[in-house]
């Protein structure tokens, strides 16, 4: 590391290329352990093969569990069959995009695999975005049909063009009927509705011929699957490249375009990097949101591929994940490293058996060492590991499962991936072994580029590398450290420091509701505000405390002030000019 930290340029519009793949060294390889391979030549396959395959290696056991309830992969194709029928009479069909709005809930895996089933492309979005995203990423991405919860289609335009149909989907019940039965839904005036799955819009005409099927067309590998849609955050979190933040105001952030292949080779990359994954036995819990790449491909498309049983849960709290856990005996869990320390903690959690866990696969936030071994003695003999995805990647690295873990560290490139850290400005320039620069990645899990942006797509997906916006170090094993995102991060004390990620960890913190970092009028200061009252009130010292239990201390800020409130912009994003000018303000004398 050098003796200060230089301040990094900002990237130029003219991007050079990064180095030839081919002729960089990849020290990772040799400390793989067994069974995992450095290189792996993928099937050039669509998505829905994979649950093909578990209907034709193991039809009855179980596939899909939600609350409770059971598909076995028979009834879990059917199901997809029955959905896929009724795009089919919507005239969706190859290429279409459908957008998605449903939370953790079994019709969600159902609705992907139908979507691209039919050849069409899953744009995928949280039941809670707001109104303003919805209306962008429809005026964006031009969905034929859109399908989710009432309250999530409720944020549709009123009068657009498109979507012209719109699904209501408010539970599961029709996935898991006392006898099986088909899907026939009549697509008629605004209101129509038969059981649980209510048409909401389309064509006011009752005529069949007014809704012509569309042809049934197949996927294939490289067809486009799925648009992920970069929308404006107040928080960020490892892994999202998001390359244009947003105002809040204007077109969304552009999308990720993602095909079937890169897709797929995602999950033999999740798949392969845990080597003694039993083919139809696993049981795989998945506890964040579907939403997201990285945990899609660890959690849904990996499991597929395996042809286990996948868990979903929505949304639970640490004592809720630690009963499901309990109950329904999950070997593999798929995890936000956020609720990994309260899975670890006291409470309710603590009484919870856990030891049918053998591997957990973290993402998000590097993981304090002191959490990672609480929850290895809670399971037994379970390995915790960070593994690290951005949008347009979505696994790139993580920690060795069964070989070598560096607590803080987002661990060595996975199979078939090459990564280097590279100068910011100057691309084609390596840095030097544990010197900080911008993070290129080059493998087969990488998105196609942007949708409908070639400029963007053109100076961010080079000959096959990803460049991101994220600064990393690699040393001379090979080994990857996550600093933060360029433009985010600050020099201070001979290292870099992610704001971002200091407030992460304050709002870990049960009474923390927000949280918002920012420099001082000198460089090396670093000011914390937090608002309170989700739980109690704590006193400064003791956010001071809890930040030094899991950050390095260059990370720890100076000082934590208590708040009401925030300071926000028209957009609802934290404004950090207006907060470092409360909090200079307010400084002590």
């Amino acid at each position: 590391m050098p003796p200060s930290a230089p301040p990094l340029p900002e990237p130029t519009s003219a991007t050079p290329r990064p180095p030839d793949p081919t002729t960089l060294t990849r020290p990772w390889t040799s400390v793989y352990p067994p069974g995992v391979p450095p290189e792996y030549h993928l099937p050039n396959v669509a998505l829905p093969r994979f649950l093909d395959d578990a209907v034709r290696d193991f039809p009855y056991r179980s596939s899909l569990i939600s609350d409770g309830d059971a598909l076995d992969h028979v009834g879990f194709r059917d199901r997809v069959g029955d959905l896929a029928e009724v795009l089919r009479d919507a005239g969706v069909g190859h290429g279409d995009r459908v957008l998605l709005g449903l939370p953790n809930v079994a019709s969600l895996p159902v609705a992907l695999l139908a979507i691209w089933r039919v050849a069409a492309v899953a744009v995928p979005v949280t039941p809670e975005t707001a109104e303003a995203d919805v209306q962008r990423i429809v005026d964006d991405a031009e969905p034929v049909l859109a399908l989710g919860t009432r309250r999530f289609v409720r944020h549709l335009p009123s009068e657009p063009d498109l979507p012209r149909t719109v699904i209501v989907i408010d539970d599961d019940g029709w996935l898991f009927p006392g006898r099986r039965r088909r899907l026939r839904l009549r697509f008629g005036r605004r209101g129509g509705r038969q059981g649980p799955i209510a048409v909401v819009r389309g064509d006011a005409s009752d005529d069949p011929d007014a809704h012509p099927a569309r042809s049934r067309a197949t996927p294939e590998a490289d067809d486009l699957a799925m648009l992920t849609y970069q929308l404006p955050a107040t928080g960020g979190t490892a892994g999202t490249n998001d390359t244009s933040p947003g105002t809040g105001s204007g077109p969304p952030t552009r999308a990720v375009a993602s095909t079937h292949a890169s897709l797929v080779a995602a999950a033999f990359q999740a798949r392969l990097w845990v080597p003694d994954i039993q083919a139809g036995t696993e049981r795989i819990l998945v506890a964040e949101r579907l939403t997201d790449p990285t945990v899609l491909v660890l959690g849904l498309v990996m499991g597929w591929l395996a042809g286990a049983s996948v868990i979903c849960a929505e949304d639970p709290d640490p004592s809720e994940l630690a009963r499901l856990i309990a109950r329904e005996r999950p070997t593999l869990l798929v995890v936000g490293a956020d609720r990994v320390e309260g899975l670890a903690g006291a409470g309710d959690a603590a009484r919870q058996d856990l030891t049918s866990l053998r591997v957990v696969l973290a993402t998000g936030e590097d993981l304090p060492e002191h959490v990672v071994t609480d929850l290895q003695r809670r399971t037994g003999s379970g390995r915790l590991r960070s593994c690290f995805g951005l949008d347009a990647a979505p696994l790139t690295h993580a920690q060795p499962v069964y070989g070598r873990s560096v607590a803080g560290a987002m661990g060595l490139p996975v199979t078939s991936t090459v990564a280097a850290v590279v100068d910011p400005e100057r691309l084609e320039v390596l840095c030097a072994p544990d010197a900080p620069g911008r993070l290129v990645i080059h493998g087969p899990q990488v998105a196609q580029g942007y949708w409908r942006r070639d400029d963007a797509s053109a100076e961010r997906f080079v000959d096959g590398w990803l460049i991101t916006d994220e600064l990393a170090t690699m040393d001379d094993d090979g080994l990857f450290r996550h600093l933060g995102t360029i433009g985010e991060v600050v020099p201070r004390r001979s290292t870099w420091v992610s704001p971002r990620r200091i407030e992460a960890v304050l709002l870990r913190h049960p009474a923390v509701r927000r949280a918002g970092v920012v420099t001082g009028e000198h460089p090396d200061q670093l000011f914390a505000a937090v608002a309170v009252g989700r739980r109690g009130r704590p006193t400064e010292e003791e956010l001071l405390v809890h930040c030094r239990a899991h950050l390095d201390s260059p990370a720890v800020p100076d000082r934590v002030t208590l708040l009401d409130e925030l300071p926000e912009t028209d957009a609802g994003d934290l404004a950090r000019d207006e907060l470092r000018e409360l909090l200079a303000e307010s400084e002590p004398s």
